[in-house]
């Protein structure tokens, strides 16, 4: 006898992560960054998952012809996707607490060794009985070691704890706390929700509740549409505006408040050459040398086209051109890398407030642009002479 309600809410998840799907539809959205593909996938296997079980549940016991081996197909499907909502979700996060794409991918084997082996033994269960098996009255039955693609879901989690130590190891921002507390909190009722079905069988809890993650994480990504660059990820420029009134509000005595303009050296040429899909990567790839080389307090914003501002405070001029530098540092290790086509070269323009009659957040941006395109005038001098 099939429970109408257990198969009734599994349905209703289904639409609602359909729903998100449709709504990530955006353009705004469909954009070349990590994190979006990978909440897309999120919600692609969380469906598939939830679908999966409800035809689990609509064939056990059912005799007729073809029955058994929908069962079985529908059983291996499960399991192999059950950790897969798990890793995609750890490398979710790592991507969002690093903002590292050569990281990720670099380590990306290691990650997936934990999913290949419950791959591999979902897919001979049937005939060895390790994680689940279907009786002769095609009744679904759990395996020796069906406690296994759990476990390895619980890797991945316990994965994504060990990332958000790393990241406050590195560093202590309220930016950072504030995203590190966000995905510390998401594993805790997958975990819960997952030993409950796992100790009681026959219930529906965990795509359930990843629903309802998923529905908070969307409505979050909207929320942050409102003062973030979709492509990029980066700030956009009216909350630029208010960030550099509120710093220069909290500033100190004796401590710089600078802008930086930075802004990519022949943009033009790659779209022309490349097409606009690789400009655009271009621009995300600007956004992530950003994030890894300037400092944790500083505001990263994308100040329209080409052009990138980073705002933030140093006790000195010493230090505000260590950051300078680093920037410079991480442009030549992405050149050298050559992960990509094209190469990246900036124009970097810094001001400093209270200097030299910069006294508004106006002046400042203002006198970071000039500068930024006095250096490049210098670029083109030295080329053409």
């Amino acid at each position: 006898m099939v429970d109408f309600s257990y198969f009734e809410v599994n349905l209703i998840s289904a639409a609602v992560c359909i729903v998100i799907l449709c709504n990530l539809r955006e353009r705004s959205f469909r954009n070349a960054m990590i994190d979006s593909s990978l909440f897309r996938l999120l919600l692609i296997i969380n469906t598939l998952l939830l679908l999966t079980d409800n035809c689990i549940t609509l064939l056990n016991g059912r005799t007729f012809g073809g029955a058994y081996t929908l069962n079985v197909i529908s059983t291996s499907i499960y399991y192999i996707l059950q950790p897969a909502f798990a890793l995609i979700w750890m490398l979710y996060s790592n991507y969002k607490l690093f903002a590292d794409r050569e990281r990720l991918m670099r380590k990306l084997p290691l990650y997936i060794v934990p999913f290949v082996v419950n791959v591999l033994l979902a897919v001979i269960s049937p005939y060895t009985h390790t994680i689940f098996f279907i009786d002769s009255m095609n009744n679904y039955q759990r395996g020796d070691l069906f406690s296994l693609s759990y476990a390895v879901a619980f890797i991945y989690y316990f994965l994504v704890w060990g990332f958000i130590f790393m990241r406050l190891h590195e560093s202590r921002s309220p930016y950072d706390v504030k995203n590190c507390r966000y995905f510390a909190l998401f594993p805790l009722p997958a975990l819960i929700s997952s030993i409950l079905q796992w100790i009681f069988s026959g219930i529906s809890l965990i795509w359930v509740t990843n629903t309802l993650l998923l529905l908070v994480i969307f409505i979050n990504i909207q929320n942050n549409q409102i003062s973030t660059d979709p492509l990029t990820g980066l700030y956009n420029r009216r909350y630029l505006d208010r960030c550099i009134h509120d710093m220069i509000h909290d500033r100190t005595d004796g401590e710089l408040l600078f802008a930086a303009l930075i802004d990519i050296d022949s943009f033009k040429s790659i779209n022309d050459l490349y097409g606009h899909a690789t400009g655009d990567r271009a621009l995300v790839r600007t956004a992530e040398i950003l994030r890894r080389n300037c400092g944790h307090g500083d505001i990263l914003a994308r100040f329209g086209g080409d052009e990138f501002v980073v705002v933030g405070k140093r006790p000195n001029h010493r230090t505000l051109g260590k950051t300078l530098s680093l920037i410079r540092g991480g442009v030549d290790s992405f050149n050298s890398a050559a992960h990509e086509k094209f190469v990246l070269s900036f124009s970097i323009g810094t001001a400093v407030f209270g200097i030299n009659a910069i006294d508004t957040p106006e002046k400042l941006i203002s006198a970071a642009d000039a500068a930024m395109y006095r250096e490049k005038q210098r670029k083109n001098g030295a080329q053409k002479a």
